[in-house]
């Protein structure tokens, strides 16, 4: 099934391609956004450069867009649980999304390739990653950056929020990612070395001992919450019409 999310009049809109659209008030610039981070990492990264052994840098935060939608979208059910606070620092997340200072900042050092994490999260930018560049990776899961109010707003929502759509995000691959970790810290870009290249073609993500291969099929997780939300007012609906009977 293919999905297009766009930016109406009344913020970002999602198309699951059946004709079924869900808006998200207040949203707007979400998509413009995107399509920028796009455009400046427009190739995301140069075959024959990479080799095994170099590292994985990631900027930021996992799921920092998805995470600022769902905290806009669902803002009054979730201060039934959580703090204003909490809620209201997710909102803000849509100031970090853009990549050009990181983008232009790792351009300069010259890393090996860069993708901008976009629909699907850190796991599908990864597997984009590694393909672009024919090589393998090993991540380690607990070194993936990712703030708690992401942590809890998926929680909420039963959602793996490093499948959740992450522009302002960027992933680069650079022979020495602590010096580029460190040149990112520099210039006020938060930025942590989470794996590294390895031989042959397995794209995977260690967390102890489990081991998850990463896959191009990766769905986003916010589709899975609008499907939700789609069955939830069918069936308030059907209520309804019942109870007028």
């Amino acid at each position: 099934m293919r999905r297009r999310v766009t930016e109406g009049n009344n913020g970002l809109k999602e198309d699951d391609g059946m004709g079924s659209v869900y808006a998200l008030e207040g949203c707007g610039g979400f998509a413009a956004c995107a399509a920028e981070n796009q455009r400046i990492v427009s190739q995301t990264a140069c075959r024959g450069r990479v080799r095994p052994g170099d590292s994985v840098v990631m900027t930021k935060w996992a799921g920092l867009e998805g995470s600022a939608m769902l905290a806009e979208r669902f803002r009054e059910r979730l201060l039934m649980r959580y703090p204003a606070e909490l809620i209201d620092t997710a909102r803000e997340f849509r100031h970090c999304l853009s990549v050009t200072q990181e983008t232009a900042a790792a351009a300069a050092y010259g890393v090996s390739g860069m993708c901008a994490v976009a629909e699907g999260g850190v796991f599908k930018a990864l597997w984009r990653l590694a393909e672009c560049a024919e090589v393998g990776l090993s991540v380690f899961l607990k070194k993936i950056p990712i703030r708690q109010e992401t942590v809890e707003i998926c929680n909420w929502l039963n959602i793996n929020p490093y499948e959740l759509t992450g522009n302002g995000s960027l992933l680069c691959l650079a022979l020495d990612g602590e010096w580029l970790a460190e040149m990112f810290l520099a210039e006020g870009i938060p930025a942590a070395v989470i794996g590294c290249v390895e031989g042959g073609r397995d794209r995977v993500v260690l967390n102890g001992e489990d081991k998850r291969f990463l896959s191009p099929r990766t769905e986003d997780a916010i589709y899975r919450v609008w499907r939700t939300g789609r069955r939830f007012a069918e069936t308030q609906r059907q209520n309804s019409k019942k109870m007028e009977q």
